[in-house]
């Protein structure tokens, strides 16, 4: 019985890792857990416009540009991309300037790993 549940845990564990995909060997598996937390998913999606700009729209007006993104995840630059939604987002950099500096850059590197 016991080998039974520990095989289901660990073929559980296996597919969730497989799911995560790409993101998980880049090591954001952490920052796509704080995406998520966040729920920074409900306005941007990865390629599908949603009421935000899309993950890889962002990624590609950040490129070499991470650490400005991480300022504005502190809330000390303006974003590159405008979508006239600026009231919007400022509610949602007040639970970003809460992270620490490494769930940030953590942050930042998930949402450029878009490109």
């Amino acid at each position: 019985m016991q080998r039974s549940v520990l095989a289901i845990a660990v073929i559980s564990a296996t597919v969730y890792l497989l799911s995560l995909g790409p993101h998980l060997w880049a090591g954001s598996a952490v920052s796509d857990a704080t995406f998520q937390a966040l729920s920074c998913g409900t306005c941007h999606k990865p390629d599908k416009k949603g009421s935000g700009p899309t993950l890889q729209e962002i990624a590609r007006a950040y490129v070499g540009k991470q650490e400005q993104l991480v300022r504005y995840f502190m809330g000390e630059s303006i974003p590159l991309i405008d979508t006239g939604k600026r009231k919007t987002m400022e509610r949602q950099l007040s639970k970003t300037r809460e992270l620490s500096d490494e769930e940030r850059k953590d942050l930042a590197s998930y949402i450029l790993s878009f490109r």
